[in-house]
């Protein structure tokens, strides 16, 4: 399956987050431990930090530290790296692969999806046999975030050639909605340049596409590859072919 990640092997992707929202289950604080102590997590993660929950239609994933922890917490299970790693809250379940070092490339999209398809399949089967409810997705999100190294004009990487898109542009801001086919969800790009990265201060352009349908009953692999290939269409049609040459050739900075 090709995603942007193999035809760029050296794409600025920093991270990418499969999620699913649903129903809120009967969730105390002690499951979040007995989760942790169930054969699949035991054996995949080795670290746990509390944050405070995501609300309902967050684009992207932001990880901060010292954010409040309220009663209904979300709860972050680390693999050993710290490049993988998912986040639990009573309605929201969500699988994360992240740049950790500089040299970490971005694994292509299928062994992403399927991490974040076990994952959620061993939360869905405590969460049923602990008798805290059943796991009904009512909408799936995927972003892809993006940081694009500047050498100078802090719009250059990108050019708009996409049809039928609702744009609002601000400054160096770029906002655009763009509909899948059918009414099967939205992809939300969200395009902010120039950005200083923190601890180093370099410039560059924050470029996240989010894909999102809040559609009860949409087949999950079908609705996944669907919003895999509208992010690989977007990036595609807001970057420069200058930049996705030095993507094919050359590891950003």
């Amino acid at each position: 399956m090709t995603t942007s990640a193999s035809r760029y092997p050296h794409a600025p992707i920093v991270e990418v987050v499969c999620g699913v929202q649903f129903g809120p289950l009967r969730w105390r604080s002690i499951d979040f431990g007995r989760l942790a102590d169930t054969p699949a997590f035991a054996a995949r993660f080795r670290e746990y930090q509390d944050r405070a929950p995501m609300p309902p239609e967050t684009a992207g994933i932001v990880l901060q530290l010292g954010e409040p922890v309220p009663d209904h917490r979300r709860v972050m299970y680390i693999e050993p790296g710290a490049n993988r790693l998912v986040q639990v809250q009573p309605d929201r379940f969500l699988a994360n692969w992240r740049r950790v070092q500089p040299a970490d490339k971005c694994p292509s999209f299928g062994p992403t999806f399927q991490f974040f398809k076990d994952a959620l399949a061993a939360f869905s089967e405590y969460a049923a046999t602990a008798g805290r409810g059943a796991v009904t997705p009512t909408g799936y999100e995927l972003t892809y975030i993006n940081h694009v190294p500047l050498d100078g004009d802090p719009m250059a990487p990108f050019e708009l050639r996409l049809a039928g898109a609702e744009s609002r542009v601000s400054g160096g801001a770029l906002m655009l909605d763009v509909p899948f086919p059918q009414d099967a969800g939205v992809l939300h790009l969200n395009i902010q340049s120039p950005v200083q990265r923190l601890p180093d201060m370099a410039k560059l352009a924050f470029f996240e596409l989010t894909s999102k349908t809040s559609a009860r009953g949409a087949d999950m692999d079908a609705w996944f590859n669907q919003a895999h290939a509208m992010a690989n269409q977007v990036f595609d049609e807001v970057t420069t072919e200058d930049y996705k040459r030095k993507w094919r050739e050359a590891w950003p900075r």
